[in-house]
């Protein structure tokens, strides 16, 4: 889950990350919330989210759930890191992070979103992983 542990991470942490590149994020808070024993999906199983995302029935107001670590950044008046994203239109993430782009946007958040043909891999991440480089640097030289 890089692109997703990259958002989750700059926004647990925006004293420390001023910007955020996320590839193809994993963004499936809401796909997953409040799943119990039993639940699998292509991705993973109940167990495996549950390590990574702690009680999923609790997953809507926590800092594990993006979102929430937006709004309450927010209301803390602690400025955001600027958000670099990019997803194939083709991945299986897509609608995903096409929400979350537009949560950001309502949310007044600083973010940078692209996409292009591709699905979930290196070649499509390759390509980005330049572009959101050069959007990270390009206001340092």
């Amino acid at each position: 889950m890089g692109g997703f542990g990259a958002i989750h991470t700059g926004l647990r942490y925006p004293n420390t990350f001023g910007k955020i590149l996320a590839l193809s994020s994993a963004l499936i808070v809401h796909d997953i919330e409040n799943q119990g024993p039993g639940f699998q999906n292509d991705m993973a199983d109940y167990d495996y989210f549950r390590s990574v995302f702690g009680p999923l029935d609790s997953l809507e107001e926590s800092v594990n759930n993006p979102e929430y670590l937006v709004k309450e950044l927010r209301k803390s008046g602690t400025p955001l890191p600027e958000i670099y994203m990019a997803c194939g239109t083709e991945d299986f993430l897509l609608q995903q992070n096409r929400a979350f782009r537009d949560f950001l946007k309502q949310q007044d958040v600083a973010v940078r979103y692209e996409e292009s043909t591709g699905i979930h891999d290196w070649k499509f991440w390759n390509e980005y992983l330049a572009k959101a480089i050069h959007w990270a640097v390009e206001d340092q030289q």
